[in-house]
């Protein structure tokens, strides 16, 4: 998941209301060029989370 990808989940989240998300699913972001950053986001928020 690039940081675009997670904007986007982030604000279709965003649009359907306050839900609190427990961040079960997470992928790990990759920049561009496919480079792993270290970075993880929620697969269903969108969110930054600590991995």
């Amino acid at each position: 998941m690039t940081k675009d990808q997670a904007a986007e989940l982030q604000a279709k989240w965003h649009q359907q209301g306050d839900h609190y998300c427990e961040h079960l699913k997470v992928e790990v972001e990759c920049s561009n060029d496919g480079e792993l950053t270290g970075n993880s986001y929620c697969l269903a928020c969108g969110a930054a989370v600590a991995s």
